[in-house]
């Protein structure tokens, strides 16, 4: 199953990822699994958390492409 979530990570890398398995032992909202997720939950998962995971999502996997460091290098240059 690695194998297969790392091949869509690189065929889709501007792509945020959601995984919900109720094997997690709990939520992870940090980006250490960017190589494969940008937010991992456990099932069953509220609404709220589900909203709130989508945004982190994105924030997560701008942090991991190096979007935030290129506007950083984009305002120092102005």
């Amino acid at each position: 199953m690695f194998e297969e979530l790392r091949a869509i990570r690189q065929f889709l890398p501007c792509s945020a990822f959601i995984l919900i398995s109720s094997e997690f032992e709990c939520d992870e909202m940090g980006n250490h699994r960017a190589f494969v997720t940008d937010v991992s939950l456990k099932a069953p998962v509220s609404v709220e958390t589900l909203e709130f995971s989508l945004a982190q999502a994105v924030i997560n996997r701008r942090l991991s492409a190096g979007y935030y460091d290129e506007l950083a290098e984009k305002e120092t240059a102005i």
